[in-house]
């Protein structure tokens, strides 16, 4: 009576023993056969692989589409949280797979993803769209908006610090339009006689406190401790695909590459021109959902273009969630490097 009770409350409920599927009330499926009554995916997502797609492993399609970390992956897979159903099978079939976990298909690695194939997996690894941030009407500088006197977090005569938002850059560009901070330096004097100076950067897709010199005298003291690295310590949180050591350190050198419309960090040898970065990082949390997410701490010794983005995604194999540059190129660098090592592996086992 209990168990039905708590069913009705909550149909959604899943017991500490093990997944139990989900209840009818929360099933739903636009990509079955025309003419009968759509059910709910509840927490999975469903893909039908395009007409004339060449076949391809299950899981060079996860590493492509979904998930570029090799023991989450293999996880998913393992678990039946992701599975292929066959062009040619029911809508009937379709609901069973969803609602009760045995009566998905077995699966593996070298499962062939063929076309016209429906491919299941967690909703919550579906690609996410692009955010975008609403751009300022143009006005004049000498006034800030209310949201960026809303996010000072600190003032004092030397030093201002900002919660920069995600989405706005730093200084200006070519593909920035409006959406940079220089230009609404001025709005941010508070009495001074010079609008304040950036003493170092952020990323346009990092969020977090971002430090200004409200004087020259203060911005060149800065510099000069951050350049002894007596000045600060930088914590950046992120959280990563997949599980990673509870700490460690990643030491590789790092040099600027142009990706589209942006330079990105790629790994190379210091004989052929990369920089050293150093990068420290502890694990905070772990998650299993989604074939497992890693809340990590990093602290950053270089101070190179991207450091913590590309060390996470090239020297510890566990990319930003919703990175939009990096976890694409994880995934070119996993799909050239990680199935030809792990081939070699096997072949000499």
């Amino acid at each position: 009576m209990a168990w039905r009770a708590l069913r009705q409350l909550c149909p959604e409920y899943v017991p500490k023993g093990g997944q139990r599927g989900v209840t009818h009330l929360a099933l739903e499926n636009p990509t079955l056969e025309a003419g009968r009554r759509a059910f709910d995916l509840g927490p999975f997502a469903c893909h039908r692989v395009p007409e004339g797609a060449e076949p391809m492993r299950l899981d060079r399609w996860l590493l492509k589409n979904v998930c570029s970390n090799w023991d989450a992956r293999q996880k998913l897979i393992a678990s039946k949280q992701v599975w292929v159903m066959s062009s040619n099978a029911t809508a009937e079939q379709h609901r069973s797979s969803v609602q009760i976990p045995r009566f998905r298909p077995e699966c593996q690695g070298k499962t062939q993803v063929k076309s016209q194939d429906f491919i299941y997996f967690p909703k919550t690894m579906s690609p996410v769209p692009k955010r975008r941030l609403p751009s300022l009407k143009s006005s004049s500088s000498a006034t800030a908006p209310d949201w960026l006197l809303r996010r000072v977090v600190y003032k004092d005569t030397d030093f201002l610090a900002i919660d920069k938002p995600m989405g706005w850059t730093v200084n200006p560009g070519k593909h920035v339009g409006d959406q940079h901070l220089q230009r609404l330096l001025p709005s941010l004097q508070f009495g001074m006689e010079e609008p304040p100076k950036f003493v170092h950067r952020l990323s346009t897709e990092i969020t977090g406190v971002l430090l200004l010199a409200r004087h020259k005298a203060a911005a060149a003291y800065a510099k000069d401790m951050i350049t002894q690295r007596a000045f600060w310590q930088r914590d950046f949180w992120a959280l990563v695909c997949g599980r990673t050591p509870k700490s460690g350190s990643v030491s590789m050198p790092l040099s600027q590459e142009r990706h589209g419309t942006r330079n990105v960090a790629k790994p190379l040898r210091e004989d052929d021109g990369g920089l050293p970065a150093f990068t420290e990082y502890s694990s905070v949390r772990f998650s299993a959902l989604c074939g497992g997410l890693t809340l990590l701490s990093m602290n950053p010794y270089s101070g190179r273009h991207d450091q913590t983005r590309a060390h996470c995604a090239f020297g510890l194999r566990a990319p930003i969630v919703g990175d939009p540059v990096y976890y694409e190129l994880s995934n070119r660098l996993s799909e050239e490097t990680d199935f030809k090592v792990r081939r070699h592996v096997m072949a000499f086992m």
